[in-house]
C-alpha cells in the first residue's frame, strides 16, 4: 500500500485531518453545518406544527447530516454550537423570536414540552458512546489497542471511572485531546448522574 505523506492535510474515511486540532473540527464541520441549515430551507416552506418540525425534520432529516463528524472529532467551538442551536430555533419559530422558553421545549411531552433535542445533551451523548464501544468486550476493534494502555488501570470489567485526578494526570500524559474529551465528558456525565441519584 502506497502513502503520499503530507504536512499539510490528508482525507480519509470522509474525515479531512491537518496540523491542527480545531482547524480539523472546523474544516470538516462548517460544511456539514451548512448542509444542516440547507435541510431547514428545504422544509421551510411546509406548514409543520412543532411537533412536526421537531422528530420529522431535525432528528430524521437535519441531525443526521451532523452526526458522523460530531462521533469521530472533538467537539466544535462554542460559536459553532451555538449556530447549530440557533439554526434549530429559526426553524422552529419560522425566523421569528421564540415564543417559549427553549429550556420548556425540550421536556417532554407529559410535561408541556416537545421533547426537542437537547443540543448539549446530545454532543454528550454521542460522545459517551465511545466508552460503551470501549467496555464492551464483544467488539474487538483495532482502535482500541490505542487506548488500552492509557485506560487500562481506570477500567473495571463494566465500568469507567474517571476522577479529577485522573483526567489531570492524562493531560500531563497524553496529547489526544479527542480522548481527553471524551473522558472529560464521561465523568462529568457519570458524575451529574451520581448527584441525581443521591439526592
Amino acid at each position: 500500500m502506497k502513502f503520499n505523506w503530507t504536512s499539510d492535510e490528508a482525507t480519509t474515511l470522509g474525515i479531512t485531518f491537518t496540523n491542527n486540532d480545531e482547524r480539523t473540527v472546523l474544516k470538516n464541520i462548517l460544511p456539514k453545518l451548512q448542509n444542516f441549515k440547507n435541510c431547514f430551507k428545504s422544509w421551510h416552506h411546509r406548514k409543520l406544527t412543532l411537533i412536526g418540525k421537531n422528530p420529522t425534520v431535525l432528528n430524521t432529516f437535519a441531525l443526521p447530516k451532523l452526526i458522523y463528524v460530531l462521533t469521530v472529532l472533538p467537539n466544535p467551538p462554542n460559536d459553532v454550537i451555538n449556530d447549530i442551536k440557533s439554526a434549530i430555533f429559526n426553524f422552529i419559530w419560522d425566523g421569528k423570536p421564540d415564543k417559549i422558553k427553549r429550556t420548556q421545549l425540550i421536556q417532554s411531552v407529559e410535561n408541556g414540552g416537545i421533547q426537542l433535542t437537547n443540543i448539549d445533551s446530545f454532543l454528550n451523548a454521542i460522545k459517551c458512546t465511545w466508552v460503551k464501544r470501549y467496555l464492551d468486550y464483544t467488539i474487538t476493534s483495532k482502535w482500541k489497542l490505542f487506548y488500552q494502555k492509557i485506560l487500562k488501570n481506570m477500567v473495571t470489567p463494566y465500568s469507567l471511572n474517571v476522577t479529577s485526578a485522573i483526567l489531570s494526570y492524562m493531560k500531563l500524559q497524553t496529547k489526544t485531546y479527542f480522548c481527553l474529551k471524551i473522558l472529560s465528558t464521561w465523568s462529568d456525565v457519570t458524575h451529574n448522574l451520581d448527584t441525581q441519584t443521591s439526592s
